[in-house]
C-alpha cells in the first residue's frame, strides 16, 4: 500500500506541475496539451471497448477530439470550419460503417455507431477544460483576450476544487470511511469520503474565489458545482468500468491508471462550471 501510495502521489505531483505549468504558459500551448489528452483518452476507451468484445466505430470515437476546440466556436469563421470538420467526421463514420456492413456482412452497425458516439461524446467533454482556460463569457467581444481573461484563474480554481476533493475523499475513505456509498458501482467509495470531498471542494472554492477574484459568490458556486459534479464524474466512470469489467482504462499513469482515470472528475465538473459561469457572467 505504501508503494502504491507513493506512486500515486509522485505521479499526481509531476502531472500537476506539467498541467499547471502549461496552463500558465499560455492558452494555445494548453490547447495542444488538452488535445493530446483527448486523443489518448479516446484511444484508451476505444481499445478497452474493443478488448471487451464490443464492436465500435473508431472514426466516430475520435470525432470527440473536435470538442477541445470549443472556445473557437464563438468565432464565425472558425465555427464554420470546426462545424464542417465535425460533420465530415460524422458522415465519414456512418459511410464507413455502411461499407463495413456491406463488405463483411457483419450485422453490428448499430452497435458500432452507438459505442463510437459514446466515446466521441465522452471525450468531447475535454472542451469544458479549454473553455474555462479561455475565460469564455467574461470579456467583451466574440473571444476574450486569451492572455488577459480570467480564464487561467477559473481553470485553477475548478482544478483545485476537484483534485483537492478527490485527495480528501481518498484519505478520508481509508481513515473514517465506514458507510458504502454505492457498493454496486465502486465498493471503495464511502458516504464519509463523499461528505469530506464536498466540504473540501467548498472550502477550497471559497478561499481561492476570495483571493483570486475578490468574489466569494464565485468561489462558493465553483466549490459547490465541483464538489457535486466532480464526484458524479468519478462515479460515472466507475460505473462504466464496472460494466466493462475493468479496473483501469490503462496503465499509462503509475498509481492512477489511464488518462481517463485521472481526469474523470474534471471531465464532468469543468463543462458544468463553464456553462453555469457563462450563463451567470458574474465577473
Amino acid at each position: 500500500m505504501d508503494r502504491q501510495l507513493g506512486l500515486r502521489v509522485g505521479t499526481a505531483f509531476f502531472g500537476l506541475l506539467v498541467f499547471v505549468g502549461v496552463a500558465v504558459w499560455g492558452f494555445f500551448p494548453f490547447l495542444i496539451l488538452v488535445w493530446f489528452l483527448a486523443v489518448f483518452s479516446a484511444l484508451e476507451l476505444l481499445l478497452v471497448l474493443q478488448r471487451g468484445g464490443k464492436r465500435v466505430s473508431w472514426i466516430l470515437g475520435f470525432s470527440g477530439v473536435v470538442g477541445v476546440a470549443a472556445p473557437f466556436f464563438l468565432i464565425p469563421f472558425a465555427r464554420r470550419v470546426l462545424g464542417a470538420v465535425g460533420a465530415l467526421f460524422f458522415l465519414a463514420g456512418l459511410l464507413y460503417e455502411l461499407a463495413h456492413c456491406w463488405i463483411y456482412r457483419e450485422m453490428k452497425t448499430a452497435e458500432r455507431i452507438a459505442y463510437g458516439l459514446l466515446c466521441g461524446v465522452y471525450v468531447s467533454l475535454f472542451g469544458g477544460v479549454t473553455v474555462l482556460r479561455a475565460g469564455i463569457g467574461f470579456a467583451h467581444g466574440p473571444l476574450p483576450p486569451l492572455d488577459e481573461s480570467p480564464g487561467l484563474a477559473l481553470l485553477l480554481i475548478v482544478c483545485a476544487c476537484v483534485w483537492m476533493a478527490d485527495a480528501a475523499a481518498y484519505f478520508a475513505g481509508f481513515q473514517i470511511g465506514r458507510t458504502p456509498l454505492a457498493p454496486h458501482i465502486s465498493p471503495g467509495k464511502t458516504v464519509e469520503g463523499a461528505v469530506v470531498a464536498f466540504a473540501t471542494s467548498l472550502v477550497v472554492g471559497m478561499g481561492l474565489g476570495a483571493v483570486l477574484f475578490k468574489n466569494l459568490a464565485v468561489g462558493i458556486t465553483v466549490g459547490i458545482l465541483s464538489g457535486i459534479f466532480g464526484w458524479a464524474g468519478d462515479l460515472l466512470e466507475s460505473a462504466m468500468k464496472r460494466s466493462l469489467g475493468i479496473k483501469d482504462f490503462s496503465a499509462l499513469l503509475p498509481g492512477h491508471g489511464g488518462i481517463l482515470d485521472r481526469f474523470d472528475s474534471l471531465l464532468l465538473a469543468a463543462p458544468v462550471n463553464a456553462l453555469v459561469l457563462w450563463l451567470w457572467k458574474p465577473l
